[in-house]
């Protein structure tokens, strides 16, 4: 009876909280409600993950694993989760499963160790904006989107320089070549052996 009250204590953590405290392990993914779609990366999943990634760092600093299961979602959002992750001092591996894009590629970026799933799609793009509002407002929100594309293209970068496609190349070159690619593509998808090539991630699980 002790035991299976355990396993179910440990369940509920697992399912309602998406953490597995006994083995280390976060379960990144959408808010689960009503609704039929994914919501993807919003303020519910950071919020939820940040707690979750704080209190296992506090509670020990041997590695961390997180699968994730989402196709992306807000910038600021993900960017919150981005940051924390980079400065936790425990070790972190993300398990990207499914499909791996838009912002959640960028999440990928801050781990220690990015692992996909053999059947895992990976996909970067600029993201799209939308403006309703006077003439300085839309030169504005243009500016900002401007910059963090270059945000982004900078995170890619860094980690993609050890990838075998890049491995005589300079950081700007790197940057140039992701540019071009996703101005051509709009969305460029990859294989899980595609983006190990390209440095995006470091192994296939």
């Amino acid at each position: 009876a002790k035991d299976i009250s355990h396993i179910r204590a440990s369940l509920h953590d697992l399912h309602e909280y998406n953490i597995d405290y006994e083995n280390r392990e976060i379960y990144l993914h959408g808010y689960i409600g009503s609704e039929e779609g994914e919501p993807g990366v919003d303020y519910r999943m950071a919020v939820q993950f940040e707690k979750n990634l704080l209190f296992l760092s506090k509670s020990a600093k041997t590695p961390i694993t997180v699968h994730m299961h989402t196709i992306g979602g807000m910038w600021h959002d993900g960017m919150g989760m981005f940051d924390l992750i980079k400065s936790i001092d425990c070790e972190i591996t993300i398990v990207g499963y499914a499909e791996v894009s838009s912002m959640s590629s960028i999440i990928m970026q801050a781990a220690h160790r990015r692992l996909l799933m053999p059947n895992t799609r990976f996909m970067v793009h600029y993201g799209d904006m939308s403006i309703e509002s006077n003439s300085v407002s839309v030169k504005s929100a243009v500016d900002e989107n401007e910059r963090l594309n270059e945000l982004m293209l900078d995170i890619y970068a860094d980690r993609c320089s050890i990838g075998e496609k890049f491995k005589d190349f300079t950081k700007n070159r790197i940057k140039k070549f992701l540019d071009t690619k996703m101005r051509q593509k709009q969305e460029w998808y990859m294989s899980a052996e595609e983006a190990v090539e390209c440095g995006f991630v470091d192994d296939i699980f």
